[in-house]
């Protein structure tokens, strides 16, 4: 069954089938009044760039590039599995989708349009990429939580041209939605009010009205630990705060985590209890592998890496490197997490591998893990916690435990036990913990 159309979108691909373009591409003239809601309503700008943002189902950049077929049209979306929607609609209706962007900001560029690693968020267009002749975006109650639309709005403005029109829909209260455009963006039309949107056009004419930086930093910690701080942006989960069935199951994790050791030969390659105190032993950690699915900005994964550091300072106080064979894999869906994961690993010290993916691990790696951690969304009647743990039982060695949370045991325990047969309950910050071993 065809999906229904926003009220944002189809205001916004109405408008974008009458907008009017001038023949001359080097036509930059502007409107006289640019707060004169009857003023002409035209492109201005020779329309070679154009940024589709805050459209999940792809149905404004097709309206887009059927308008302006020579123009470049990049259509943004913050997590792959709206981007892979985009990009199939766009296949579907016989147009190219090379332009379609998984990033943390409409301005991110990568040497793979759908980039399999997280970049870094909210890049300026001098830094990145050229500037953008015109920007659609469109958000609703649904899509976008309110900081997100404000960073975005932000984004958009430093990516865009001077001069550079923006085209923004908003479902819900017209009178808040025109307040949070004029937060950012000056010169702000009303273009049209419908019965469940609005329309506006704002043309880029020096800095915005005011810049904030929506990004929280905080601390957290597991029992014994010394806290680690992280960075959150819009669009990540918990933003703010730590989540706390995130903590439950890190604290779970970092219990379960052992640090095992072994006596290095001395010198001559010999082990004598005797002569201990002539040869001193080394300690050195066995090698453990994490894999942390659905990541948010790294909470449980980093947590757990830092407990293991932990214990292997312990066992060899001397080696000033902490764990060097342990490895953890940080897997999320939403670019901006990836982003703050990244930021998060390098500000503890901690080398890790990033995946941006709304599918899990690679299919072709198996048994490579020694621990999954994993918070799955309960929404989707569980399909996306099904697709966890498909991947934890294929990534897992033989031995190895995955670890789930959720807030009531039932629908997830039955699910998990459908892969590992057994689920262990352990209960934690009023949060369930499900423990299996592959």
């Amino acid at each position: 069954m065809e999906k229904k159309v926003t009220y944002a979108e189809a205001i916004l691909v109405d408008e974008i089938k009458v907008l009017n373009v001038p023949n001359d591409p080097n036509d930059l003239k502007l409107p006289k009044d640019l707060n004169d809601p009857n003023g002409p309503n035209d492109l201005k700008l020779p329309t070679r760039r154009i940024i589709v943002a805050g459209n999940r189902s792809g149905g404004v950049a097709v309206a887009a590039m059927r308008r302006w077929p020579e123009a470049e049209v990049v259509a943004h979306a913050f997590d792959y599995h709206h981007a892979r929607a985009i990009r199939k609609r766009l296949l579907d209706e016989g147009l190219p989708a090379r332009n379609v962007r998984c990033s943390a900001g409409v301005g991110t560029v990568g040497t793979d349009p759908m980039p399999s690693v997280g970049t870094d968020p909210m890049p300026s267009a001098t830094a990145d990429c050229q500037p953008f002749d015109a920007a659609f975006f469109m958000t609703t109650p649904q899509s976008m939580p309110a900081e997100l639309v404000l960073d975005q709005l932000q984004d958009i403005h430093a990516n865009l041209a001077e001069g550079g029109a923006l085209y923004a829909a908003f479902e819900g209260d017209p009178d808040e939605a025109l307040k949070t455009m004029r937060l950012v963006w000056k010169n702000v039309n009303v273009l049209k009010r419908a019965k469940h949107a609005v329309l506006f056009r704002a043309v880029k004419r020096g800095a915005p009205v005011k810049m904030r930086d929506f990004a929280a930093t905080w601390e957290a910690s597991v029992p014994g630990g010394e806290p680690l701080t992280f960075t959150t942006y819009p669009g990540c989960f918990c933003h703010r705060r730590p989540d706390a069935g995130g903590l439950a199951l890190a604290e779970v994790a970092a219990r379960e985590v052992k640090v095992e050791s072994r006596k290095v030969k001395g010198e001559g390659g010999k082990v004598n209890d005797e002569e201990e105190g002539k040869t001193p032993f080394t300690f050195h950690p066995s090698p453990f592998t994490i894999l942390d699915m659905g990541c948010g900005c790294g909470l449980v994964g980093l947590l757990v890496v830092d407990a293991i550091r932990r214990q292997s300072s312990i066992l060899n106080p001397q080696s000033s490197i902490l764990n060097p064979q342990s490895s953890i894999t940080l897997i999320d869906s939403h670019a901006r997490a990836i982003a703050a994961a990244k930021a998060n690993a390098a500000r503890a010290g901690i080398e890790a591998e990033f995946i941006l993916s709304d599918d899990g691990l690679p299919r072709g790696r198996v048994g490579e893990y020694d621990l999954f951690v994993g918070n799955p969304p309960y929404y989707s009647d569980y399909r996306i916690a099904e697709v966890f743990l498909e991947t934890a039982y294929r990534a897992l060695k033989p031995g190895g435990v995955c670890l789930t949370v959720v807030k009531t045991a039932t629908g997830l325990l039955a699910l998990q036990e459908k892969y590992f047969r057994k689920a262990e309950v352990i209960k934690r910050r009023g949060y369930c913990v499900l423990r299996s071993v592959r």
